[in-house]
């Protein structure tokens, strides 16, 4: 690659950085958009131990709204596996009516993006920026009136309808209804952590503080910014590798370099594959997030209470000791993601780790898609992360696939045997560059995460 090969395609990472950076901060133009104080509702799950302090959180009065049928549906599901996660997951996507004693003092006209007020007593609502019913509300048999809609920038969750709390009101609602839930509302600074406070353990009470959603236009240009960040840095590397074969001579690492120069284009493709079905999953989810809702419930259940790696790689990081953050995520991803998972399946069938190579690629897609806007904050420094990451994927799917290449290419002379001997060398000497990428990528993702989580 020349300096100036180099120089565009750096031009092009750093671009894509830029179009992050922009498309995030365009969808909050100004501080009225970014509100200094966020709420996080604490809904009862039956009768509390000792109720919570009224000085720490305002009680409020909740009626759940019947969930949409694919979110109770989903929830079933992971009620086998993860029953609080089953109703996080719940909880954040069904709307409810919030029954808010001091309104006043928290909503203002203002706050609205439409319409009036409500007024106390009257069968009048107001509705959050992301509530479906935009004119009429059904409360336990009696219609109410939308006579408002709030903004984006309200802190109350964007699901919820709130009216002010009068004896009216309570009177319509049945406390031995299972829909009604007592709730606490309290006010954090903006990016605060719900679940923290010690008065709502996660066995009695379950947080709402749903995330603003990025809309489609900013979605999609944050997208195609971390498309060209990845699509630069690809292109970097695989230059990299090339100018490496010209110079390196070391017996272990020349043949692998060499077989990445001279196969450049199986490269190009392997990076295209891999990569264009994170983009694709990391498209596709938009028209379903409670998909990535649900997956991300099960991925937390296996890290906070789980016996497989996410939950020793989940301890490492709450540690905040970043040498032991760093060696178990490379441990996990070099011995089990790599190894394990990619090397040798192709070894017994030849090629066989490229379908689990596209199928994670498909499932960070998924997962990590910056839906919500606290997602594509994180996603800023981790989009490093997935990029390192997902290069030492690549290459040991690439070091893979020469299993059958080396197997069934036409090689007078050559037994079967021999062949299959040169693709195990080239595997195991190839495995050292994935263990030099992907070292590099957890010594950065525990640096980031960690910050991430103590920042």
């Amino acid at each position: 690659m020349s300096r100036q090969s180099a120089l565009v395609w750096l031009m092009i990472l750093l671009g894509g950085f830029a179009s992050m950076l922009w498309s995030l901060r365009a969808s909050r133009p100004g501080d009225a958009r970014v509100p200094a104080i966020q709420a996080v509702l604490y809904v009862a799950e039956g009768t509390p131990p000792q109720p919570p302090d009224p000085a720490a959180a305002t009680p409020v009065l909740v009626y759940l709204l019947p969930p949409r049928p694919e979110v109770a549906g989903l929830a079933a599901q992971l009620d086998n596996v993860n029953p609080a996660g089953a109703r996080s997951f719940a909880r954040n996507h069904q709307e409810m009516a919030i029954l808010l004693p001091n309104f006043n003092d928290v909503i203002g006209a203002d706050k609205l993006a439409s319409g009036r007020m409500p007024v106390a007593g009257a069968n009048e609502v107001l509705a959050g920026a992301a509530a479906e019913h935009q004119d009429q509300l059904d409360l336990e048999g009696r219609a109410y009136q939308v006579v408002g809609t709030l903004g984006r920038d309200d802190p109350l969750p964007a699901k919820a309808y709130v009216l002010p709390d009068h004896p009216a009101h309570r009177a319509r609602l049945d406390a031995a209804d299972p829909s009604v839930k007592q709730g606490y509302l309290l006010f954090r600074v903006k990016d605060g952590r719900p679940g923290e406070n010690s008065q709502f353990p996660k066995e009695h009470f379950t947080a709402v503080a749903g995330s603003e959603r990025l809309d489609r236009g900013t979605y999609y240009a944050y997208v195609a910014g971390m498309v060209l960040l990845v699509a630069g840095g690809s292109a970097l590397l695989i230059g990299g590798y090339c100018q490496a074969a010209k110079r390196v001579t070391n017996r272990w690492l020349a043949l692998p370099l060499a077989e990445l120069a001279n196969r450049k284009r199986l490269l190009v493709t392997l990076h295209l594959a891999y990569f264009g079905l994170w983009a694709a999953g990391t498209l596709v989810i938009y028209e379903t997030p409670i998909v990535q809702d649900f997956l991300m419930q099960a991925v937390h259940k296996e890290i906070e209470t789980g016996a497989g790696p996410l939950r020793v790689a989940g301890e490492a990081y709450k540690s905040g000791s970043v040498a032991r953050a760093a060696g178990t995520t490379l441990a996990i991803n070099f011995f089990l993601g790599s190894v394990l998972m990619i090397t040798l399946p192709s070894l017994v069938i030849p090629g066989a780790g490229i379908l689990v190579a596209l199928f994670r690629a498909l499932a960070w897609g998924i997962l990590l898609a910056p839906i919500g806007m606290l997602m594509a904050g994180a996603m800023l420094p981790h989009a490093w992360t997935l990029l390192l990451e997902g290069e030492g994927y690549v290459l040991a799917t690439f070091f893979a696939v020469l299993v059958p290449v080396y197997l069934f290419r036409p090689d007078p002379g050559a037994t079967i045997g021999s062949r299959y001997r040169r693709a195990l060398a080239v595997n195991l000497k190839g495995n050292l560059l994935v263990l030099a990428v992907l070292a590099a990528a957890a010594l950065y993702e525990a640096i980031e995460v960690i910050w991430q989580m103590t920042g």
